[in-house]
């Protein structure tokens, strides 16, 4: 069961803060990914919000924002999006 487990990832769709850090205290950053309800139709500046709240190791908020979905699906990501990413200047940032 752990196995399977460990292939899980999380978004961030759980409109609380408090919810959030729990999520990344027990799975951790590297499990978590951006995500909206309704392809987008949340407020995206609501889940940026969030993320800056948390307490998060180094290169979590990037990790969250777009590094692990690069990683996990195996994304090609433009220059552009990543500067984005590194300066958390992120509306909706195209992979």
């Amino acid at each position: 069961f752990e196995d399977q487990w460990k292939q899980l990832s999380w978004d961030t769709a759980v409109h609380r803060t408090d919810a959030l850090q729990f999520l990344v205290d027990t799975e951790g950053s590297d499990r978590v990914l951006l995500g909206s309800n309704f392809a987008g139709w949340d407020v995206e500046d609501k889940y940026q919000d969030m993320i800056n709240k948390l307490r998060l190791p180094p290169g979590g908020a990037e990790a969250i924002l777009g590094q692990n979905a690069k990683r996990i699906f195996r994304l090609r990501v433009s220059a552009r999006s990543l500067f984005l990413l590194r300066h958390q200047q992120f509306r909706v940032v195209s992979i």
